[in-house]
């Protein structure tokens, strides 16, 4: 599952653990894509993994968090 993305082109970066947090700065993320060795660290680690949107990710993401949102 985790390949996938990384071969899809998605940029990861390590999210603290059952959260949402990002772990450390990641505006890096933004213009180059983690490796798999960093993803697998991360792994190891137990960290959630997020999908940075925008550009080169080619992701755009919206959040609604409720049915009004919607």
């Amino acid at each position: 599952m985790i390949q996938n993305l990384l071969d899809s082109g998605f940029s990861l970066i390590p999210v603290e653990a059952r959260g949402k947090v990002p772990i450390g700065k990641w505006a890096h993320a933004q213009t180059e894509r983690a490796s798999s060795a960093d993803v697998a660290l991360w792994q190891a680690d137990e960290l959630n993994l997020g999908v940075v949107t925008g550009s080169l990710s080619g992701v755009v993401g919206i959040d609604c968090d409720n049915a009004d949102a919607v």
